[in-house]
C-alpha cells in the first residue's frame, strides 16, 4: 500500500500526521504478512523452533522423563499462542494488531467526548491543522508594537492605512511553532512508526516463547507493545487539552489584531504554552520508555557510564568487598609452590607418627587398673577438686595450758 507523501504548499501538520499513519499501518499489516508467508525466512525460523521444542519433549519421554499435566497443558499453550501470532492473519489482525494501532484513538476519544476536549471525534488531526494555520497567521499579522499609520494622501485612499511591519516578533513565534509541530510530531509518530515496526516482526518473536531461556524476549516485544499504545493514548489525550487551551486563545487573538489591537505579550505566552505541553508530551513518552525496558534501563545507564570511565572489561570484575591482589614479583611463585609440598610432607609425616602412637596407648590403656581402698580417691575419677585432698583424720592436741613438765 503506497502511501502519498505531503508536498510543500499543502498542509504540513495533517500530511505529516497522515503519513506517519498510513506507514504505521503498512509497515505493521504488509510487513507481517510478507514474514508469515510460507518460504520467507521467519516461517522456515519459526518452524525449525518449533520442530526442537517437540524433539526435546519426545527426548525427554524416551529418556524416562514424563511431563506432568501441569507440563503438557503448558506446552500446548505455548506451541497455540506461537501458531496463532506466526500463522493466522485474521487471530493476529484481531487480538494485537488493531489494539496497537487503532486502539489507542478510539479509547482517547471515548474519554475525551464526556469531557468535551476537541478533537475527540474524528476530525482530531483537522484540529490541529487549525491550531497551526491560527500560529501561522498570527505570525503574519504580528503583534502590533511596529504598525505604523500611513497617511491618506501617500496611499490615495480617504482613510489612513495601518501598515503591519511584524519582523521584531519572528523568533518567539517561530520557537512556539516549531514546540507545537514537534510536539505534534514527534511523540505521535514515535509512537506509531514503532508500534508499526514492532507489530511486523511478530513471525520472529512468536517462536521465541517456546524455549524457557528465549521466552524472556517475546515477553519483552510484547511489553514494548503495550507501553506503545499506552503512549499513543496519553499523548492524544494530552494534545487534546492542549487544543481546548490554544484554539480559544488563538482566535482571541487573531480576533484583536484584526481590529489593530496591539498584543505585545502574545509572542511569550504562546511561546510559554506550547513549550509546556512539548515537555509534557516528551515526558509521556519517557514514561512509555521506561515501561517498555523495565529494568533494563538502570543497567544500560551503569554501562554507559563504565564505558564512559573506561572501567568496562569484558570479563566479569571481581567484587569490590575483596581487595585487590598485587602482582607478585619474579620467583614467588615458585617459592609459594615449594612451601606448599614442605606442608603437604609434614602433614603426612605428622599422621604417621600418629597412627604408630594409637597402638601403644592402646595397649597401655588396656593394662591400667583402677586401684582400690583409700586411695581410689586420688585417681583421675575422682570429683573435681577431691584429688589431692588429706584422706587422714586430723589430730588436735589437749589442752594442757597450766601442766607442768
Amino acid at each position: 500500500m503506497a502511501c502519498a507523501a505531503p508536498g510543500y504548499g499543502d498542509p504540513f501538520l495533517s500530511g505529516m500526521l497522515n503519513y506517519i499513519d498510513c506507514q504505521a499501518l503498512s509497515i505493521g499489516g504488509v510487513g507481517y504478512q510478507a514474514l508469515s508467508a510460507p518460504g520467507s525466512v521467519a516461517s522456515s525460523i519459526f518452524a525449525a523452533l518449533l520442530v526442537v521444542f517437540i524433539a526435546v519433549i519426545g527426548l525427554r519421554m524416551l529418556a524416562g522423563q514424563t511431563p506432568g499435566t501441569g507440563d503438557l497443558f503448558s506446552a500446548t499453550i505455548k506451541v497455540g499462542i506461537a501458531l496463532a501470532l506466526a500463522g493466522s492473519w485474521l487471530a493476529y489482525r484481531t487480538v494485537i494488531y488493531d489494539p496497537v494501532l487503532r486502539g489507542p484513538a478510539e479509547v482517547a476519544s471515548s474519554v475525551g467526548s464526556p469531557a468535551g476536549l476537541p478533537g475527540s471525534g474524528s476530525d482530531f488531526v483537522a484540529r490541529l491543522q487549525g491550531v497551526d494555520d491560527m500560529i501561522v497567521a498570527f505570525t503574519t499579522a504580528g503583534t502590533g508594537r511596529l504598525d505604523r499609520a500611513l497617511p491618506a494622501q501617500s496611499t490615495g485612499t480617504a482613510a489612513p492605512v495601518v501598515q503591519r511591519i511584524p519582523l521584531a516578533d519572528d523568533i518567539a513565534f517561530a520557537v512556539a511553532r516549531l514546540a507545537f509541530l514537534v510536539g505534534a510530531l514527534g511523540t505521535l509518530g514515535f509512537a506509531r512508526l514503532v508500534s508499526g515496526l514492532l507489530l511486523a516482526i511478530a513471525p520472529l518473536v512468536a517462536g521465541l516463547l517456546l524455549f524457557r531461556g528465549t521466552s524472556g524476549v517475546f515477553f519483552g516485544w510484547l511489553r514494548m507493545l503495550v507501553a506503545m499504545a499506552l503512549t499513543a493514548y496519553l499523548v492524544s489525550v494530552i494534545l487534546m487539552i492542549e487544543l481546548a487551551i490554544a484554539e480559544p486563545w488563538l482566535a482571541g487573538a487573531l480576533s484583536l489584531r484584526a481590529s489593530y489591537y496591539a498584543t505585545p505579550a502574545a509572542p511569550i505566552e504562546l511561546l510559554a504554552l506550547t513549550l509546556t505541553f512539548a515537555l509534557i508530551l516528551l515526558l509521556v513518552v519517557g514514561v512509555g520508555l521506561r515501561i517498555a525496558f523495565g529494568g533494563w534501563l538502570p543497567v544500560l545507564v551503569q554501562f554507559a557510564r563504565s564505558v564512559q570511565e573506561g572501567r568496562y572489561r569484558p570479563t566479569a570484575a571481581a567484587p569490590q568487598s575483596q581487595p585487590r591482589l598485587l602482582p607478585s614479583p619474579p620467583g614467588a611463585v615458585e617459592n609459594r609452590v615449594g612451601r606448599i609440598a614442605d606442608g603437604l610432607v609434614a602433614g603426612q609425616q605428622r599422621e604417621a607418627l600418629l597412627q604408630t602412637r594409637q597402638p601403644v596407648s592402646a595397649s597401655m590403656s588396656s593394662s591400667s587398673r583402677v586401684p582400690e581402698g583409700p586411695s581410689a580417691r586420688t585417681d583421675l575419677g575422682a570429683p573435681l577438686g577431691q584429688r589431692f585432698r588429706k584422706t587422714a583424720s586430723r589430730v588436735v592436741a589437749p589442752n594442757v595450758r597450766g601442766v607442768r613438765l
